[in-house]
C-alpha cells in the first residue's frame, strides 16, 4: 500500500546520545532560559530539538541529532489521524 504519512519528533525527544542518528543543518540556535533549541533542515525535513547542556552547535554547521525510534510518531497525511 503506498500512502502519504506524516512523521512526528517532539523537539524534547531527540538526543544527542542514543537513537537513530539524523544529520541537521542548522539554521537557528535558540536559547529559552536554560535549554536550547536548534532548528534546521535535514535533506527538505525541516526539525526543531531541544539539546543538551554544555553542547554547542554552529549555524550553518551540519549537527548530529538521534532519535529514539520508539517516540516517532506517524500520521496519515490525508487525515491526520494517528496510525501508531
Amino acid at each position: 500500500m503506498n500512502k502519504k504519512v506524516i512523521i512526528g519528533i517532539r523537539p524534547t525527544d531527540f538526543s544527542t546520545e542514543y537513537g537513530s542518528e539524523i544529520k541537521v543543518l542548522i539554521d537557528v540556535i535558540e536559547p529559552l532560559g536554560n535549554e536550547l533549541y536548534v532548528h534546521g533542515r535535514c535533506g527538505e525535513l525541516m526539525l526543531s530539538a531541544r539539546i543538551p547542556e554544555g553542547v554547542h552547535p554552529d549555524v550553518g554547521t551540519l549537527f548530529s541529532l538521534k532519535a529514539d525510534t520508539e517516540k516517532i510518531y506517524i500520521f496519515d497525511a490525508e487525515t491526520e489521524e494517528a496510525l501508531q
